[in-house]
């Protein structure tokens, strides 16, 4: 069975396209998410280290993707960083 990495999996459209693989079956979920402003865990299936395995990490720490990411045999992006822009009229 293939394993795909989710990076931003708890966020709108990550929790999204993360609940669709798993109503699947074909495939393992790795799903990084850092869980700021947009991520939000009641947003995912409840992970159950078999089809679904969460991680609580920065995609920008190298050391903590590396312990993951070798196993996946496929990677997602979705993980964005925003800038809120303040408009004064």
């Amino acid at each position: 069975m293939k394993t795909t990495l989710v990076t931003g999996g708890a966020g709108f459209i990550g929790s999204s396209f993360v609940r669709g693989l798993i109503a699947r079956q074909q495939t393992r979920v790795v799903n990084y998410d850092l869980l700021t402003y947009a991520g939000n865990l009641d947003s995912i299936p409840a992970a159950d280290g078999k089809m679904h395995i969460f991680v609580h990490a920065d995609i920008c720490n190298a050391d903590r993707m590396a312990q993951k990411s070798p196993i996946c045999s496929e990677r997602t992006r979705l993980a964005k960083k925003w800038r809120m822009v303040r408009l004064t009229h």
